[in-house]
């Protein structure tokens, strides 16, 4: 038996373009929220999943569920790279499948990413599937995509409404020495667009100083927008202007001091003192940094601005976290940012282009220890720096010089993370999981092993959902922006209300001596609805009497150790039943209903005959194809020995013939089988045993 889930619709569409706009059949991804699943013993979850428009390479993520409050600053991994903070955790990454268009199924094992049985509960499932057999669409082909990528994709109206065409502004990236402010442009694109008409590119114009972030648009307002800029004395100055159509904006001199917000930048002047970037939370506030991106000074914070009136909220101290003396000893530098933010459900991830180091973090969180949610650094060969044996630097994560470049983070509705990954050959980006887990690096169809500068997930259930990146890696084909489908979900393998039970022996018609080792084998599921805990303890009860009476023969037994060796009592009655309960709530039980079996009194033997009948447990255990097993017969008869999985199958007869009285050996290959618990049971007339095997692989 296997575990079954309602079909999960993954449905990935890739965008038509017609002879004047960019005009894609709606991306989704049907999957719903609470998954009934039927769990029967420990087995391989199958989930069918229907991929709809193109082929796709789906990779599955299990976590656990509500258990965010137990896991306290927990570190792991090589390096201690992986850091997580009351954060539900990946236990399982898939590898990433091939699926078709059509009906798929993606396999489960019901282990962790070590290989052991994870406990029966609730669990959070991710899909993440993106078309890796079509090649990039243009949506924009004269918008630039900057090395950099400080662009912005804004999905949102000033009432909070989706836009049912999303918004393009573009990036810039510009330094200068002179004192004096100049003058630079900021371009927009409304996706859907015809991609090759540059008439279509709205721009503005307004002055400022060194420059690397992304425009943020003032949504309550939509016409307004905020930048950021470094002057050379190092003051950051944080600026609201109205956005004029093809034309100059204005700055708005009723926000902040007179216009702008300003910040004293502990670093020293250049062009990478310009890295500061620029994020914000609705109509709540603005954040961006005061870092040192040369590795000068010991400052790494956030600052948190008003975006109502530009007056400062407060500053979050990052410098534990991102100065790193022994990068700065070891040939790198001690401190390198971050360089970017995004931010999406409360959340912030904050990342450099020129360190291994990735962060989310709760920025409402009431003190320092609830801060950090998860890091990923160095160690686990996702995003990391200097790992290769021939590293010049080994293990520095605060490396500009070193690849992987990730330019810029992007984070799509579930929380799922993709970076570019530049200088890593034909990889085009990576990803890490909700946690911070690296799940691995994907390549586009057709890459190659050129530049990779950025991507922008969006999935808030426009037409336009999708992978939105530069093609710089094909020359002069990669100007501009491009698409590629891609589809995510989210889901709950929910909590179950109900454990059932099957016994498998015995089964009704078994003749049982008092005094001799029977081996009860039950089989045992449990059916998923909802988030109520049931408890996986069970109790195994007899009655000689056709269930009027019962008596407790074992107690606190885990629900999958599915046998228990029970001396027969001594009674003599053929109304004999079995009856197996859960614990804490007996309306979950299963018993041999009407199949009665017999005991009957310990009979006498001669003084030259065995005294009893026995199987011993098979030698060795756990095995490896082969396991030899031994029993003992009082009397001569017919043998036979059966091979039981333990969803009560019969799968192979060992023996069925005549033996004498004394003791005999049979040898099992399981050579053919999977690895797993089986059950050998041997009867001899009135005679019957188990043993329970567990077949290694």
């Amino acid at each position: 038996m296997k575990f079954y889930i309602f079909p999960i619709v993954l449905i990935l569409t890739v965008f038509q373009v017609n002879a004047a706009d960019f005009s894609p059949t709606r991306l989704t991804l049907d999957a719903p929220y609470m998954l009934e699943l039927f769990y029967e013993g420990r087995r391989p979850v199958e989930i069918p999943v229907t991929v709809s428009g193109t082929p796709a390479s789906v990779t599955l993520l299990i976590f656990t569920n509500n258990l965010a409050t137990s896991i306290r600053k927990t570190q792991n991994g090589h390096l201690g790279w992986h850091y997580v903070n009351k954060i539900d955790t990946c236990i399982y990454i898939s590898s990433p499948q091939q699926c078709n268009i059509g009906q798929n199924t993606l396999v489960w094992s019901g282990k962790d990413q070590d290989g052991v049985w994870v406990p029966f509960g609730t669990y959070t499932y991710y899909l993440f599937g993106f078309d890796n057999k079509s090649s990039k669409t243009p949506v924009a082909e004269h918008m630039p995509f900057l090395w950099d990528d400080t662009s912005n994709i804004v999905t949102y109206d000033e009432q909070g409404y989706p836009l049912s065409n999303p918004r393009i502004y573009s990036g810039v990236n510009e330094w200068k020495t002179q004192q004096e402010p100049w003058e630079r442009i900021r371009r927009m694109w409304v996706i859907g667009y015809d991609p090759g008409d540059e008439t279509l590119i709205e721009t503005t114009l307004y002055s400022g100083w060194n420059e690397h972030c992304r425009i943020i648009p003032l949504i309550p307002e939509f016409g307004r927008f905020f930048i950021s800029t470094i002057d050379n004395d190092l003051i950051g100055h944080l600026q609201q202007y109205e956005w004029v159509p093809n034309g100059e904006a204005e700055l708005q001199t009723d926000w902040g001091d007179n216009g702008e917000f300003l910040w004293e930048v502990y670093s020293t002047p250049g062009e990478w003192s310009a890295f500061q970037p620029l994020e914000y939370k609705e109509d709540s506030y603005l954040v961006t940094t005061n870092t040192d991106f040369k590795g000068v000074s010991d400052v790494s914070e956030l600052v948190f601005v008003d975006i109502g009136n530009g007056e400062e909220i407060k500053r979050i101290d990052l410098s534990k976290w991102w100065i790193r003396y022994e990068d700065g000893n070891s040939g790198g530098q001690k401190s390198s940012g971050p360089t970017d933010i995004i931010m999406k459900h409360d959340r912030m991830v904050l990342s450099s282009h020129s360190s291994c180091l990735t962060m989310m973090i709760d920025p409402y969180a009431e003190n320092d220890d609830d801060l950090v949610l998860w890091i990923n650094g160095n160690g686990d060969y996702i995003g990391d720096k200097n790992f290769s044996e021939d590293s010049t630097k080994p293990w520095v994560c605060h490396d500009y010089e070193a690849a992987s470049f990730t330019y810029t983070i992007s984070l799509d509705e579930n929380l799922i993370s993709m970076f570019p990954a530049d200088g890593l050959g034909v990889n085009s980006f990576g990803l890490y999981a909700p946690d911070g887990s690296g799940i691995g690096y994907f390549s586009f169809a057709n890459e190659t092993a050129g530049n990779k500068f950025g991507q922008h997930i969006i999935n808030y259930g426009s037409a336009f959902d999708g992978i939105y990146c530069d093609n710089a890696a094909l020359g002069d084909q990669g100007k501009g922006w491009w698409y590629v489908a891609s589809d995510t979900a989210t889901g709950i393998i929910g909590g179950h209300t109900g454990i059932n039970f099957r016994v498998v022996t015995p089964n009704g018609g078994e003749i049982l001596e008092s005094g001799s080792v029977y081996t009860i084998i039950w089989n045992a599921w449990i059916v998923i609805k909802s988030s109520n805990q049931t408890d996986g303890y069970m109790q195994i009860e007899f009655s000689s009497d056709s269930g009027e009476n019962w008596m407790t023969i074992a107690k606190n037994l885990d629900l999958y150790s599915e046998s228990y060796s029970w001396t027969v009592p001594s009674v003599e009655s053929v109304r004999c039943l079995i009856k197996i309960s859960n614990m804490n709530n007996p309306a979950y039980y299963a018993d041999t209903s009407e199949n009665f079996f017999t005991i009957t009194k310990k009979t006498s033997v001669d003084d030259n005959t065995p005294a009893s009948f026995k199987v011993s447990q098979n030698s060795p255990n756990p095995f490896n194809p082969a396991t030899t097993i031994t029993f003992t017969t009082p009397e001569a008869g017919t043998v036979t020995a059966e091979i039981f999985n333990t969803a009560g199958q019969k799968v192979e007869m060992l023996t069925s013939g005549f033996f004498e009285a004394g003791s005999h050996t049979l040898t099992w290959n399981a050579v053919d089988y999977p690895a797993g618990i089986y059950f050998c049971t041997v009867k001899c007339g009135k005679f019957s045993d188990s043993v329970k095997m567990t077949l290694l692989r």
